[in-house]
């Protein structure tokens, strides 16, 4: 029976197929892992329907385009909340779209499309659309395996999860492994706990609760429970661990955003093992600030950051060829 893996990125993807591989050899060439979007354009392509998916660049252009068009020097609306918009409208199956005569976001959307359209171009939430879609009509094909696994669920939307619905309809045995309390991306339409409850409700799946870290130690488990049993839409569970090893959690109030670069630093410095510790931070920026505070006075890998060829003109320069080509 052949088995399909669904994650959202590509490391993910190899990472997920190396533990199944190293633990089951014998799935090697019965088992598929990718992602949403590859699975999607692998669907679409077979049954013959091109897919030329726009640039991360070329979208963000055609999206101020088709906003200067529409607002005309008024400020209805801002470039963001325009954004923020479409990708809302994108994230459901079959979205309500406000009336273009009455609501300007609306006419922005429309134009965009009309401008994918004119190019033969579409962006990877409608590939994604068109594959649930015409797989509702019969006009693309789910996969044919036996059954699918779905890699943190809750940062599914709507469309993501109709697609893994689509192939339960189709008798495929469906798993999806999520942690609710790891939802952080519900700004981007993602469903959380929300849509994990609609799973179950569609399903009738079995809910197994893995509560056991073999990671954290217990001094770092007690602080972090207590943060997340705060969390409004959570399913309620008691954290554990296996970790006998001693932790420590520190908490230490800087005046600005600078001064707790600085102190992060200096405290990794005064501890005399600066290569045995790890920096996390909400944003490359925060990175990049450290980076600096770094300089040459201890060495530093940089495990996280967008690529050369991510960067605004690098990307620019890539759609210019790309275009041309």
């Amino acid at each position: 029976v052949k088995g399909l893996g669904v994650t959202f990125s590509r490391d993910a993807a190899k990472e997920l197929e190396h533990r199944v591989l190293k633990d089951y050899p014998e799935a090697a060439g019965g088992f598929t892992v990718g992602t949403f979007h590859s699975l999607c354009k692998r669907q679409l392509n077979e049954a013959g329907i091109e897919v030329n998916l726009v640039s991360e660049v070329q979208q963000a252009a055609f999206v101020k385009s088709a906003w200067a068009e529409v607002m005309a020097g008024r400020s209805l609306y801002s470039l963001e909340d325009v954004r923020v918009y479409i990708e809302a409208l994108k994230a459901q199956v079959d979205p309500i779209i406000d009336n273009p005569h009455e609501d300007p976001r609306a006419q922005v959307y429309y134009r965009y499309q009309e401008m994918l359209r004119q190019r033969g171009l579409m962006d990877f939430s409608d590939m994604l659309l068109n594959a649930v879609h015409k797989m509702n009509t019969g006009e693309v094909k789910p996969w044919k395996v036996g059954w699918i696994l779905v890699d943190e669920a809750q940062d599914c939307d709507m469309v993501q999860m109709h697609w893994a619905l689509s192939h339960f309809r189709q008798g495929v045995e469906l798993t999806v492994v999520g942690d609710d309390d790891q939802s952080i991306f519900s700004w981007r339409s993602a469903g959380g706990l929300r849509l994990l409850d609609h799973f179950r409700a569609e399903t009738g799946a079995a809910l197994i609760t893995l509560n056991t870290t073999y990671r954290c130690p217990q001094e770092v488990i007690k602080p972090a429970g207590r943060l997340i049993a705060l969390n409004k839409d959570r399913l309620p569970k008691q954290l554990r661990t296996e970790n006998m090893d001693r932790g420590q959690v520190k908490r230490i109030v800087a005046k600005d955003a600078r001064d707790e670069v600085e102190l992060m630093v200096e405290h990794v410095l005064e501890s005399g093992e600066p290569g045995s510790w790890g920096i996390l931070a909400r944003s490359n920026a925060i990175l990049n600030a450290a980076e600096k505070q770094i300089g040459d006075r201890f060495p530093v890998t940089r495990s996280s950051g967008r690529s050369f060829w991510e960067l605004k003109y690098p990307a620019i320069y890539l759609a210019l060829v790309r275009s041309i080509a």
